[in-house]
């Protein structure tokens, strides 16, 4: 250790890693990261209209987005319940869009609740745990959760493009 830093602690001597990718989820969904608005704030107010509209062709709708997070935020929390939940890209995306507004916000207030479930799971961890695989030959917790993390403020970012092409 160098002379000027001694007494010092680290970060890793004094952070619970499950409960600070947790607080970090949290931040994602409905907190205030600082890369931009959460999820929730993205989200809302986005109609059904807005929400199947197709502004960029070729690329994923809104619902599409929503629906696809919601189907891998399932398989993160199977396997932090231990499952051995294998990921199959044709069914993570859905080419159907909402039958009505109503079922257009059942899907907002599902993805908003299965990522605070996704935060609870993440608080349940040791740190023995978050280092291990998750389920027999799958990712270490730790890799499982913060790849969740990436993968939700990736798409995040592409609803409010989108978002902001529908509207214009």
């Amino acid at each position: 250790m160098c002379p000027w830093t001694a007494g010092f602690v680290s970060v890793e001597e004094t952070m619970n890693v499950g409960v600070e990718i947790a607080r970090q989820l949290e931040m994602a969904a409905t907190g205030a990261p600082w890369h931009g608005e959460p999820l929730s704030e993205v989200l809302d107010g986005i109609d059904l209209a807005v929400a199947t509209a197709r502004p960029i062709a070729g690329a994923h709708t809104i619902w599409e987005l929503v629906l696809h997070l919601i189907s891998i935020q399932r398989l993160v929390l199977a396997r932090c319940s231990g499952e051995r939940a294998p990921f199959v890209e044709e069914e993570s995306w859905s080419a159907s869009g909402p039958a009505s507004p109503d079922e257009w916000c059942d899907a907002c207030a599902c993805l908003l609740d299965g990522e605070e479930k996704t935060a609870a799971a993440a608080r349940a961890f040791t740190e023995e745990s978050l280092d291990a695989p998750v389920a027999k030959d799958s990712d270490r917790g730790v890799d499982l959760l913060l790849g969740h993390l990436q993968h939700g403020l990736y798409h995040t970012g592409q609803i409010a493009l989108l978002r902001k092409a529908a509207e214009a």
